[in-house]
This record gives C-alpha cells, sequence and structure tokens, in this order.
C-alpha cells in the first residue's frame, strides 16, 4: 500500500481505479477498540473529504482531509468508553514535525442552519462570485461557496482578537455591538 503525500500522488492512484468504486478508510482495532494485537482486525468506514485551503488568497484547495463521519466516530468514542469502563481521556497533541504531518491543521466547525438561511447564503455567494468575476478575480477569497463565505466571516471575526484596528476587526465588531455584544 502506498504513501499518498500529495494530492497529484493521489489523482494518479485514483485514476487506476474503476469511477465507480468506494473510498473506505480502515482503522486498525488496536487504535478503536483497544485489540490486543494491531493488523487482526481492521474496521471500514466512508470517509468525509473536505478540500481546504492552505492560504486564503489559494485559487485552488491545496490541502485534502479524510475524516470519519460524525457519527462513526461518536459511536467509536462510545464503545471505548464502554469497553474501557469510562470515556477515554483527550489526547494530548501529536507534535512531531514529520513532513506528512500538518501542524496548522484547521479546525472544523459543524454548524446547523435553517433551510432558509443557506438559500439566502446561497444568494449571497452567487452576488459575491458575479463580484468576483466582473473584478476579474480581484477579491480577497476568490470563488466562493458556502463553507469558504462562513470561513472568511469567521476569520474577520476572529481578527476583533487579534487585529481590532483592522479594517476587518472594526467592522465585524461594529455588527457584534448592534447584537449587543459590546
Amino acid at each position: 500500500m502506498d504513501k499518498v503525500m500529495k494530492i497529484g500522488d493521489l489523482i494518479a492512484r485514483l485514476q487506476e481505479c474503476d469511477p465507480e468504486g468506494t473510498v473506505t478508510m480502515s482503522l486498525d482495532g488496536a487504535l478503536l477498540y483497544g485489540d490486543d494485537e494491531q493488523g487482526e482486525i481492521e474496521y471500514g468506514f466512508e470517509p468525509v473529504i473536505d478540500c481546504l485551503f492552505s492560504r486564503a488568497d489559494a485559487e485552488r484547495s491545496d490541502r485534502v482531509y479524510f475524516l470519519l463521519a460524525e457519527g462513526d466516530t461518536a459511536r467509536i468514542v462510545k464503545s471505548r468508553g464502554e469497553n474501557f469502563g469510562t470515556a477515554p481521556a483527550a489526547a494530548e497533541p501529536y507534535t512531531t514535525s514529520g513532513p506528512g504531518i500538518v501542524q496548522d491543521a484547521p479546525v472544523a466547525v459543524a454548524i446547523a442552519l435553517n433551510h432558509k438561511t443557506y438559500t439566502n447564503l446561497l444568494a449571497v455567494v452567487e452576488s459575491c462570485n458575479r463580484a468576483d468575476e466582473s473584478h476579474k478575480g480581484a477579491t480577497t477569497h476568490g470563488r466562493l461557496d458556502v463553507p469558504r463565505l462562513l470561513r472568511m466571516l469567521a476569520e474577520d471575526a476572529a481578527m476583533t482578537n487579534s487585529r481590532p484596528g483592522s479594517w476587518e476587526g472594526a467592522n465585524l465588531q461594529q455588527v457584534l455591538d448592534s447584537h449587543g455584544y459590546h
């Protein structure tokens, strides 16, 4: 089994596959359920795939993440708690500097939106993308989709703390103030 380190390597490997095939992520039972020996039992999961950016000005995603679905993660955590008598303690951050380890990996935050809000966000994204096109890509974040729009707004909201005097931070603070958060 090959270790894929670059997106191009992954694409090349996938081109060798049947496009109607499935993608599965396997985790060793020793890792998941405390089985005695590694490699004896593997559990397969359908991964969640997210394409992310390492730079705000990137035009194309340059990081691909394969994650366990939220339900699978919850089931494993629950099972580990039952098998070991308690829920496992939070793991210490892994801080090796190996070339395949991302030290500054983004934190994923899942939020639930009602359908009307999501539909309105799609309209906002469409409007932003028309503006990006009319400005020939001279926008700060390029073409948007809903996750990229929310990420951009979250970055600006974070600037109310990290760079409060910046244009983005000051304007987002005005929005927070108008909601009573001042």
